[in-house]
């Protein structure tokens, strides 16, 4: 993100992180894993609201991961 320089927060998450990365990073002896959080308010609502700009923020932080990303954990 600063590379490239998007706006970023990061989050600290004691014990679970309430996706399924929790699974997914135990199963088979470990799994590398990681999660991305999009801000956004009023979740599993009908009006679940978000901003353009972090959505197409967190498009481009992923994008330049799996672009420089070279197989390896």
């Amino acid at each position: 993100a600063e590379e490239r320089g998007i706006p970023y927060q990061l989050e600290v998450m004691g014990g679970h992180s309430g996706t399924d990365a929790d699974d997914i990073m135990t199963t088979r002896g470990g799994v590398a894993t990681g999660v991305l959080s999009l801000p956004l308010k009023y979740m599993h609502t009908p009006i679940e609201t978000t901003t353009v700009s972090d959505a197409e923020d967190i498009a481009k932080l992923l994008t330049a991961f799996l672009r420089s990303w070279k197989g390896e954990c």
